[in-house]
């Protein structure tokens, strides 16, 4: 029996062995196999992009200062006899307005005067008119065979005479305008910023009474960098404009709890840069209805933010701000799978940067922010965001 076990053993340990061999080869080890770790893909958000137009909104800060401002000045000498109640700080005005009286009783006796001067040399014109004409005809009378000389036919007395009466004719009118000069009037209608004078006082000629400004329009110097100035339609930009064309603005300023806002348009624009910021200023006139005041909440020196509407730039591709990344490079999915590509940038502000070159209708760009993604990263779209027209013109 032993003799037999002996035998028989060998064989079955064999068999078994050659068993689990079998096994092992036809079927690898599943730790092994978890071993492969599996690609992981990076969720992104993606759009399809198509061209589209665009106007771009160019940001400007500015001082809203009166478009008409300067000096009353007294033209004329004399005593102040009258200040209107309206000619003191803040007071309000209209064109015509009398605001001050100078004492005008000199004057009336030099109009006076200069009427007598000139019914004077109209009478010595009259009366060297006719010595010249007895003259003549007592030239003829003696029968002289010789051509008169004009002084024997009092031929300069009479240019004298005649000078007499222009002299005193200007001087009549220089004393008309010197009584009309006693009233001091407003230019226009606005405001007083400053007085200097009161009731009483003595003036001289080209005293200055108060300091206004005109209440019906206000304007604001825009300073631009001459890349900004290039996307707006004015003379002389790289938009090829002839003429010029009033842009759009809104002004805006923060006052109390809230902002308020104001229509105005680019009306000028100065052709010399500024020395020292090397800047162009536009010039925005407030829009206001005809006769209408400044309005209540605009104020003088107030420091106001710019919103001008440029030219319109049409086919181009418009991509939030945030897919915009360093180096002028945009991300790209293609077959699941992340790109990076440099594109051309010709516009760009908070929300959108605008391309012209480097990308075509159909791609699908990356809008979710990524940071240093690298080439070829496998991608989880996890939406894709419909096609939208930002900031697109009507």
């Amino acid at each position: 029996m032993n003799k037999k076990l002996q035998l028989v053993l060998p064989i079955i340990v064999l068999a078994v062995s050659s068993i689990i061999a079998w096994q092992i080869l036809e079927n690898p080890s599943k730790a092994r196999k978890s071993a492969q770790i599996p690609e992981t893909r990076l969720r992104v958000n993606v759009q399809t992009i198509e061209t589209q137009a665009f106007i771009p909104i160019i940001q400007s800060y500015g001082e809203i200062k009166a478009k008409v401002s300067g000096s009353l000045i007294a033209e004329v000498a004399g005593k102040l006899t009258f200040v209107s109640p309206k000619l003191i700080a803040g007071g309000q005005f209209q064109k015509g307005d009398k605001l001050a009286q100078i004492d005008s009783r000199f004057y009336e006796a030099e109009l006076i005067v200069a009427e007598g001067n000139l019914v004077t040399a109209n009478f010595k014109l009259e009366e060297e008119i006719a010595l010249g004409q007895q003259a003549e005809a007592n030239w003829k009378k003696i029968g002289q065979s010789k051509i008169a000389t004009s002084l024997a036919l009092r031929k300069p007395h009479l240019i004298a005479a005649k000078a007499q009466v222009r002299s005193a004719q200007a001087l009549l009118e220089q004393a008309k305008l010197n009584l009309e000069k006693t009233a001091v009037v407003a230019p226009y209608s606005g405001k007083v910023r400053s007085k200097y004078i009161d009731e009483g006082q003595y003036l001289t000629a080209n005293t200055v009474l108060a300091d206004i400004f005109g209440s019906n329009a206000l304007e604001v110097r825009l300073p631009l960098a001459l890349l900004q100035v290039s996307f707006l339609n004015l003379p002389g930009s790289d938009a090829g404009v002839e003429k010029f064309e009033k842009s759009p603005v809104v002004l805006t300023a923060t006052q109390g709890f809230g902002d308020h806002h104001w229509d105005a348009e680019i009306t000028g624009v100065e052709h010399a840069l500024d020395p020292q910021s090397k800047q162009l200023n536009l010039i925005a006139e407030i829009k206001q209805q005809k006769n209408s005041a400044i309005p209540a909440s605009l104020k003088l020196g107030q420091f106001v933010k710019a919103s001008i509407e440029g030219r319109r730039l049409d086919k181009v591709f418009v991509i939030p701000r945030s897919a915009f990344h360093q180096n002028e490079t945009v991300y790209l999915s293609e077959s699941e799978r992340l790109v990076k590509r440099k594109v051309t940038l010709i516009w760009s502000d908070e929300k959108y940067a605008v391309v012209k070159e480097g990308l075509k209708v159909g791609d699908t760009l990356i809008i979710t922010p990524l940071a240093n993604p690298i080439s070829g990263t496998l991608l989880s779209i996890d939406q894709l965001d419909s096609v939208e027209s930002l900031n697109a013109a009507g």
